[in-house]
């Protein structure tokens, strides 16, 4: 029987061996499989046979408590907890598909720094934020057909179909995960337009401003010697305005919501 001991603790160490997480890029712990179980319990039963039959009973409910715990754990990925915002979490494995689709939309190499990592999760936690209220409150959100049009616009960047799909290869992300974030950038501009835009007055003494100091320089770069008139630009002007005030109080909420909200960075994923 001390062979048949010996040798489920030579297997059973590797039983829940750390292996290379491939999609997340970082180390993660597998647990074994319910084969692996079954490779352990025959060497118990190998030693029972040629052993004593004393131990039969302790040793076959390890097997079986072995079996199950492995069966239940098959194949789970340890996912760690990056932050936790109120009673929600982002997991580490959110934090990195956050990551590459950013990269993939701006043309970038996914960077998983420490100072990117913390910048990403700065962003979602706003993200948690701002889910919360649209939970909270009513808000027309886009539809599943508004996504599918932007990521037909997506797709036109690339030569073909073959091309978009060897982007989503090199940066390893789902077209499905790519869809609910395009989904998600239009539902935070509707919610920017709706909870902050309407109400805001700008002054025709704003707009002269504006233009005085920043339309009619650029066109005078532009068009030297060409007279510019205030009024065709009064309208464009007007909401660029508009939006840049929006943007103002959405952060000013923001910051109002972070003081509200527990927030807890784990600084183990960040290193």
């Amino acid at each position: 029987m001390e062979g048949a001991d010996e040798t489920l603790k030579a297997r059973g160490a590797g039983a829940f061996a750390c292996q290379p997480n491939r999609g997340a890029g970082t180390p993660a712990c597998r647990a074994g499989t319910p084969a692996r179980a079954g490779e352990l319990c025959s060497a118990i039963f190998s030693g029972l046979l040629g052993g004593t039959l004393k131990r039969a009973p302790r040793l076959i409910a390890r097997c079986a408590l072995l079996y199950l715990a492995l069966h239940a754990a098959h194949a789970d990925i340890i996912d760690r907890i990056a932050v936790s915002v109120g009673n929600r979490v982002i997991t580490e494995v959110d934090l990195d598909r956050e990551i590459r689709i950013t990269a993939l939309l701006n043309g970038d190499k996914p960077d998983f720094s420490p100072e990117n990592k913390r910048k990403t999760a700065d962003r979602m936690v706003d993200q948690r934020l701002v889910r919360s209220e649209l939970e909270a409150s009513r808000y027309l959100l886009p539809s599943s057909a508004e996504a599918d049009a932007a990521l037909k616009e997506l797709k036109s960047r690339y030569p073909d179909e073959a091309a978009y799909r060897r982007a989503l290869a090199e940066y390893g992300i789902d077209e499905d995960d790519l869809k609910t974030r395009l989904l998600w950038q239009l539902t935070l501009v509707r919610f920017i337009d709706m909870r902050f835009r309407p109400g805001i007055q700008i002054s025709d003494e704003e707009i002269r401003n504006y233009f005085n100091e920043h339309t009619r320089p650029a066109l005078d770069r532009a068009h030297p010697g060409k007279p510019s008139s205030l009024d065709d630009y009064r309208d464009s002007i007007e909401q660029t305005l508009i939006g840049q005030a929006a943007d103002q109080d959405a952060e000013r909420w923001l910051k109002e919501a972070r003081r509200r909200t527990p927030i807890v960075y784990h600084d183990e994923v960040f290193r």
